[in-house]
């Protein structure tokens, strides 16, 4: 009978093999190829890009915090001057004192979807749609657009908020919706 391998010599199973060892019936442990590398390198880079898109989205794409109304409610820059916004519910109202103009729409998340005259009248001088954007820090932007009549809106009618403050001028105006366009219904 053989003497018990030493500590300096490894056992070996029936055929003189050491355990893990390719032999009959057992094939030699095989390399990923350089084709199976490459494909296992672009998945992680494609799951490294995803990831990064999905984090960049989470980031970028805007979104409000705590109440909408305090958000958009005051003062706005724009190609018409300073205008000035007023949420009374889901209902927005808007006054540009420089073309003695109104608008009035329904808040439905980020986007306000209504209508803007000028002059004395109530009667809609077209439609105006603006989605809420929050850009870096807490710069809020209207991305807004209008049209005459019922087009559908392509005509830039951009926004900056300024700040929170609404004159007392302004406040009388929004806070008469008589005076705010009132499409006739469909």
């Amino acid at each position: 009978m053989p003497a018990p391998p030493g500590p300096h010599v490894a056992p070996t199973v029936p055929g003189g093999r050491r355990p893990g060892q390719p032999g009959p019936g057992r094939p030699a442990a095989r390399r990923p190829s350089s084709r199976t590398r490459a494909g296992l390198l672009w998945s992680g880079i494609a799951v490294g890009v995803v990831g990064g898109v999905v984090a960049a989205l989470l980031v970028v794409v805007p979104r409000l915090s705590g109440g909408v109304a305090e958000d958009i409610e005051g003062r706005w820059s724009g190609q018409y001057g300073d205008q000035y916004l007023l949420v009374d519910g889901k209902t927005v109202r808007m006054y540009y004192p420089s073309r003695n103009g109104r608008a009035q729409g329904t808040l439905d998340s980020d986007v306000i979807r209504g209508w803007w005259v000028e002059g004395t009248g109530t009667e809609p001088g077209g439609r105006a749609d603006f989605r809420i954007v929050r850009g870096s820090g807490a710069q809020l932007k209207l991305d807004g657009a209008w049209s005459f009549g019922t087009g559908e809106p392509g005509t830039a009618w951009d926004l900056t908020r300024l700040d929170g403050t609404i004159p007392e001028s302004a406040t009388a105006k929004l806070n008469n919706p008589s005076i705010f366009p009132t499409p006739a219904a469909n």
